[in-house]
């Protein structure tokens, strides 16, 4: 089975995309970077990451 998804743009999330999914929760943490990543034979190499940390409202 091929895995396409990574090159759909519209599969791919951004930071301004986060934030507005998560805009009434309060978010301690939101950036996006690049990392060499180690997920198994085939699968290695730079990656685009995003890290999201948030606290769900009361």
């Amino acid at each position: 089975m091929a895995r396409e998804g990574r090159r759909l743009f519209e599969n791919l999330y951004s930071e301004q995309l986060l934030d507005a999914a998560f805009a009434d929760w309060h978010i301690e943490g939101l950036a996006s970077y690049d990392a060499e990543m180690e997920e198994g034979t085939g699968n290695s190499g730079k990656s685009a990451l995003i890290d999201l940390v948030a606290r769900k409202p009361l």
